[in-house]
């Protein structure tokens, strides 16, 4: 007991008494748990299921609604099989990108190695027909020139509008030694722009001699005199059917009786008669010099071309003169199996 000085209400002195720590720290337990706010109530429980349907009614009913619902199930079950959990698809999803960057990245690396292959090849080209215009390579020198008698140079309608470069093309033949040049593009832009404007005039005996119609010229470019032909696309498809026309009306105006009821056959000397007739007859060209982005020979008359070489030179626009010395050095290496 602790008496202090201090009185209370009545008088008495205020008596403290001591008490250990431990009974202190359970005294203050105790008032700790008397002054903690009271916890909510808990929620009330859900309230129960409706009972099931196929427990309602009479047991009959009750089996007929378990044994669809089975089936139910059972048609149910294979669809889940077959599909993969979400989880599954989102696991599978990375590998998935990781093989599309890795196929872009080798496409990239093909296209990547093809185009540095090209412009590599173009580069070596170029610089050939370079050295070769220069005289540099002594095997592009000298060859032979007597196989190629006449050359056909298939244009582009496109490209046959730039008069420059086909004079040019035209000077660079005529130095080399050709002496016979045929020109034709599918549309007749060449025949209508150089034909009317050409300076010089039909070579007859040369024209008699080659069996060649009235789209000839005498060019002299350079110094040098070269024969020049004019043709487009209608001495190709329409030429055959005047040809044709020509030889039907020739076979009905002769002799009725000769002709008979016999059939009619027409050889390939009477077509060559009837194309020169008609102005569409030619010499058969050596080689076919192809300028623009087509491989092919752009309608050029077929019945020309039984022996001929074609060569591919690319765009007119991008012609060279060592191009061409190129091309007339491998058709001089050129073996051609039949009788000449």
């Amino acid at each position: 007991m602790v008496y202090s000085g201090l009185p209370d209400l009545d008088g008495r002195p205020i008596v403290f008494q001591a008490f250990s720590p431990q009974i202190v720290s359970e005294l203050g337990k105790l008032t700790s748990l008397h002054h903690r706010p009271q916890q909510p109530p808990p929620p009330p429980p859900p309230p129960l299921p409706a009972p099931d349907a196929a427990l309602t009614g009479s047991p009959a009913e009750a089996r007929q609604r378990r044994g669809l619902r089975a089936a139910f199930v059972a048609n149910e079950i294979p669809l889940f099989m077959n599909q993969s959990p979400p989880h599954v698809w989102m696991l599978m999803s990375r590998p998935s990108v990781i093989i599309k960057l890795i196929l872009g990245l080798l496409w990239f690396i093909v296209h990547l190695a093809i185009s540095l292959f090209s412009l590599w090849f173009d580069l070596i080209y170029s610089i050939e027909c370079y050295l070769i215009s220069f005289g540099l390579i002594p095997k592009y020198r000298k060859f032979q020139r007597d196989r190629l008698k006449h050359l056909a140079v298939v244009v582009d309608s496109r490209e046959a509008k730039n008069v420059t470069k086909i004079h040019q093309l035209l000077c660079w033949l005529s130095n080399i030694g050709v002496k016979y040049v045929c020109l034709y593009d599918i549309d007749g832009v060449v025949k209508k722009t150089f034909a009317p404007t050409m300076n010089g005039s039909r070579d007859e005996n040369s024209g008699k001699h080659l069996d060649v119609g009235a789209n000839m010229k005498a060019l002299t470019c350079c110094h040098k005199e070269m024969t020049i032909e004019y043709i487009s696309g209608s001495d190709g498809k329409d030429g055959i059917a005047k040809a044709a026309s020509l030889l039907c009306s020739t076979c009905v105006n002769s002799n009725r009786n000769t002709c008979g009821n016999d059939e009619i056959v027409f050889t390939e000397a009477d077509m060559s008669g009837a194309l020169k007739a008609i102005g569409c007859g030619g010499p058969e060209p050596d080689l076919l010099l192809v300028y623009g982005p087509a491989r092919c020979h752009l309608g050029f008359p077929a019945w020309r071309l039984r022996y001929t070489e074609i060569m591919h030179m690319g765009p007119l626009n991008s012609m060279k003169y060592g191009a061409i010395v190129k091309a007339f050095y491998k058709f001089s290496k050129k073996y051609q199996n039949f009788d000449t």
